[in-house]
């Protein structure tokens, strides 16, 4: 069974040793790293056409967008640490009360409000995993951010 979207929580801590995770208040839409396998390609001694075998896994970008208030002290903290490295977490609560949740290290790379006339102001933030800190933890008990 699928979870749905409220079940989804992402944060962040800028301690990478000892995380105090800070919650994104309001997110509209989350769009977590993809998990991307390169390709190694050769030519061996007889063989007429190209060979290929997966290489190194790596973290595709992310984004993650929430409605903008300029009061909200996770916004601007994060807003302030743009380019720093900083420790994200994605947790989904499942419907058997299970926590699925990734942790990853990496930093915002960029950071963009938008300021629609008639709705609320949103700001997305495009995130870079850095392939340093990758650990995926399923079927927790409990929600990692309480």
């Amino acid at each position: 069974m699928a979870s749905l979207g409220t079940n989804t929580k992402f944060a962040y801590s800028t301690n990478l040793t000892t995380p105090i995770w800070s919650v994104l208040p309001e997110m509209t839409e989350v769009n977590p790293p993809a998990v991307e396998v390169e390709d190694v390609q050769g030519t061996y001694y007889g063989i007429t056409r190209r060979i290929f075998k997966p290489g190194l896994k790596k973290l595709s970008d992310m984004s993650v967008t929430l409605f903008y208030n300029p009061d909200d002290t996770p916004t601007q903290t994060l807003i302030t640490n743009t380019g720093n490295v900083l420790l994200f977490g994605l947790s989904i609560k499942e419907p058997d009360d299970k926590w699925t949740w990734f942790k990853f290290t990496g930093f915002v790379t960029k950071y963009e409000i938008k300021t629609p006339m008639d709705g609320n102001m949103e700001i997305t933030f495009s995130i870079k995993p850095d392939g340093v800190t990758w650990e995926l933890t399923q079927n927790a008990t409990t929600d990692p951010f309480a």
